[in-house]
């Protein structure tokens, strides 16, 4: 009787959870369709305008060129942190002053890229074009929104990395070559000026390898000392 009653709570359970996620696919099915329907009336009703205002204005090359840019800056900076094929590309360029931080410096760029555009053309419309508002929906939505969310997504996550090693000073030529060994102790490849900083300990290490063995362990990778 007990497992009688034990698998019919059991198949209501399985019931009602097959019910809920049905009905939660189904709202975010309808919200993700209605906000894409949303920007497509939006985006027909700007051209629209644009069209009855400027009937003889016909896109230049370079304006396609810069509209591409920037949507491929808008629609592809990525996420701080996170690896990509296009951080993996800067990588190996060897940029050695982004002290391995390419994760976090290629967002923040990209981000500041679009800003700068968006920025321009505000700009350029203002000195060019008598439309007030469309200028200050551009301004709102493209330079100041935009700019919060860099501060927010891109900056901020930058400088939390930077400041775990930023109380280690940058090794000299003189330190390295008191050193003898310019090899990383922990990824055993060449340390180079503005590659490396040294530890209260007197030990040198790459910045981005001092880094994650910080934020790791807390500890000094050769004579474990409390960083």
């Amino acid at each position: 009787m007990r497992s009688k009653v034990k698998l019919r709570q059991t198949r209501q359970w399985t019931q009602l959870l097959h019910e809920n996620t049905t009905v939660d696919f189904l709202k975010l099915t309808t919200a993700f369709i209605v906000v894409r329907l949303g920007k497509g009336v939006v985006m027909s009703l700007v051209l629209l305008t644009f069209t009855l205002q400027f009937n003889h204005l016909e896109p230049t090359f370079t304006y396609i060129i810069i509209t591409a840019l920037y949507f491929l800056l808008t629609q592809f900076k990525g996420e701080a942190g996170e690896e990509t094929a296009m951080v993996e590309a800067i990588r190996k360029l060897g940029l050695h002053i982004l002290e391995g931080m390419e994760e976090y410096w290629l967002p923040l760029i990209i981000s500041a890229a679009a800003v700068v555009m968006s920025t321009v053309v505000l700009c350029m419309a203002l000195l060019e074009l008598n439309v007030l508002l469309l200028c200050l929906l551009l301004g709102y939505a493209n330079v100041y929104v935009a700019g919060l969310q860099m501060m927010e997504k891109c900056w901020k996550p930058l400088s939390v990395q930077n400041a775990v090693v930023a109380v280690f000073p940058l090794a000299s030529p003189k330190k390295l070559e008191q050193r003898g060994d310019t090899l990383c102790p922990v990824c055993l490849d060449d340390m180079r000026i503005l590659t490396a900083r040294v530890t209260p300990c007197n030990h040198i290490f790459h910045t981005s390898c001092l880094r994650k063995c910080v934020l790791l362990f807390g500890h000094c990778p050769l004579c474990k000392q409390p960083l």
